[in-house]
């Protein structure tokens, strides 16, 4: 049976990473060759079908892998003390750090106009959105501490990264939204939902009602879309480059915790 739990976790794993680093290459071939300036697809070219069906199918297959796993409940029965996923929340602090000074500096205006033009608003939110981000980086490694220790980290710790999430959403929505190209935005939308569903179920495991199969859903779909999302960035918008991977290693790092026991691995209702 440890074998059965490790093949499955090993299958969750291998169709995650294989099908975000295939799906990445082809957005990059995608936004290089078969997209306008405008964010039109040109005539005749049909790669946007292809990233989609395998969109689906990743989904579909995770959904399937996951339903057999036993539910868990408690912080204690889903996270270890292990390596490898706490070194990947401390890379992603300092991804959070990094990709938050980019987004700060490139919000400064470039020229008297563009500093007139700014509402107060929009100078608050050009500064929130970094210092929420330096927020999540200590977040990060506090979590890292804590289950290197053993110890259960306070609800408060995933709720900093949600409130986060949430706000990052709303701004980047705004944006999105005075130039509606869905082909533009759509992946960074579908990672953002991800990543704010996964840390908000998150935060159920320390209050002892987690759900783990829901969880690990949310956390390996985040994998993909923000593996496409990196690939959105490098491309046109760079300077949210380094939040992206941010998020990526964060959910890299759940997931690994959710899945780091081979005997939780076990269908439910079977016992080693």
């Amino acid at each position: 049976m440890k074998r059965l739990g490790s093949t499955r976790a090993a299958a969750l794993l291998g169709i995650t990473g294989g099908a975000a680093v295939l799906a990445a290459i082809l957005r990059w071939v995608q936004l290089s060759n078969d997209i306008k300036s405008n964010g039109a697809v040109l005539p005749g070219r049909y790669l946007y079908l292809v990233i989609a069906v395998l969109s689906v199918a990743v989904l579909a297959a995770l959904a399937v892998l996951i339903r057999p796993l036993r539910r868990q409940t408690r912080w204690e029965e889903i996270f270890s003390g292990g390596k490898l996923p706490n070194i990947l929340h401390i890379a992603s602090a300092v991804c959070f750090v990094i990709g938050g000074v980019m987004l700060y500096y490139a919000s400064l205006p470039k020229t008297e106009d563009e500093a007139l033009a700014l509402t107060q608003l929009q100078k608050t939110m050009n500064l929130l959105i970094p210092l929420l981000g330096a927020a999540c980086a200590v977040t990060l490694v506090a979590f890292a501490r804590k289950c290197l220790r053993h110890e259960k980290p306070s609800p408060l710790l995933y709720m900093i990264v949600s409130i986060y999430l949430v706000v990052r959403l709303i701004v980047n929505f705004q944006k999105w939204s005075t130039d509606p190209s869905l082909n533009d935005f759509v992946y960074h939308l579908f990672a953002a939902i991800s990543c704010m569903l996964a840390a908000f179920q998150l935060a159920g495991f320390s209050f002892g009602k987690g759900k783990r199969r829901i969880t690990l859903f949310w956390s390996l779909c985040a994998v993909y879309f923000s593996a496409i999302s990196v690939i959105d960035c490098l491309c046109g918008r760079a300077n949210d480059a380094g939040i992206q991977v941010a998020l990526l290693l964060t959910m890299a790092a759940s997931s690994l915790q959710l899945l780091c026991n081979p005997a939780q691995n076990e269908p439910e209702g079977k016992t080693l």
